[in-house]
């Protein structure tokens, strides 16, 4: 059987025919989004008689752009191999659309906290846990998602309430209806194959109750998780030291000097503190971590 040959290259351009079209239309349907927003924005204000004839063609403008954008991306996904970069420009766009109904950046962190509330207890707990699997994340993410969209449609309570009980109503259904179906979802499906589990415990050693089936069968008797009780309090230090980061960094840029290199400081304070600890651990060596029985 003949292979078909692949499609011809534009000359002096290094792309096929059907790249070139994928990127004329995106670029395209870009163009006519941004004329088409201008357009409409002119239309909401109306001043002189052209005014219906632009609020009339800044949407067909519009619509024809999104066309386009869309029909790209769909062409890309159907004949193209690297459609990662086409992926991430549609999430861009996206965004773009979002951000225009958002009434502040604080808003949109609320939206995204709570749409992915359900899934960070799922998250933490795979280190923790052999029983959780693919699945379960999965199914975590979509419950959050629905979730979250489906508590502010019924009860009217909305994520964005500057007073913050929107929120905190989110959250919490979020959360308790996600954690109920990934744990279903978790004992409904099959876990990790041995072969897996085997790797990743043997690479990471997580040690603790919720691996001892694993590493008894692995032959490494009662392995405990390395560290000790220091590894917990690394693991508070280490949140401290993200959070105050983040939180130093804004305040200087914000111009609140005084408070941004106090949240500084506490980050430099906290990773201080993890690395005495882990230089005061005999047990954080590579030959204390990575080797045991089967491991090459």
């Amino acid at each position: 059987m003949m292979e078909t040959p692949p499609p011809p290259m534009m000359r002096g351009y290094g792309m096929s025919r059907t790249q070139l079209v994928v990127v004329a239309a995106v670029g395209l349907g870009l163009l006519l989004l941004a004329i088409g927003t201008v357009v409409v924005n002119l239309g909401m204000n109306p001043t002189g008689s052209n005014a219906a004839l632009v609020s009339t063609w800044g949407p067909i403008v519009m619509d024809f752009g999104l066309w386009l954008l869309v029909g790209g991306i769909i062409l890309a996904a159907v004949t193209m191999e690297n459609l990662d970069v086409f992926v991430r420009l549609f999430l861009m766009i996206l965004a773009f659309v979002v951000m225009r109904f958002l009434s502040s950046v604080e808003a949109g962190w609320r939206i995204l906290l709570s749409v992915g509330a359900g899934t960070g207890l799922v998250l933490i707990l795979r280190w923790y846990w052999w029983r959780i699997n693919a699945w379960s994340e999965l199914a975590a993410m979509a419950a959050s998602f629905v979730t979250a969209i489906t508590v502010q449609a019924i009860s009217g309570y909305d994520a964005t309430d500057p007073s913050g009980i929107g929120f905190a109503v989110v959250m919490l259904w979020t959360v308790g209806v996600t954690t109920v179906v990934w744990l279903a979802v978790t004992f409904l499906t099959r876990p990790e194959s041995d072969a897996t589990l085997a790797a990743f415990y043997r690479r990471v050693r997580p040690g603790g109750p919720g691996w001892r089936r694993v590493a008894e069968e692995l032959g490494y008797g009662g392995d405990t998780i390395p560290g000790g009780v220091l590894s917990w309090v690394n693991w508070v230090a280490g949140l401290v030291a993200v959070f105050t980061t983040l939180y130093g960094t804004g305040q200087v840029l914000l111009g609140s000097t005084s408070r941004g290199l106090l949240g500084l400081a506490l980050a430099v304070g906290a990773l201080a503190l993890i690395a005495r600890n882990l230089r005061a651990d005999k047990s954080f060596t590579e030959a204390g971590v990575d080797t045991g029985p089967g491991y090459s």
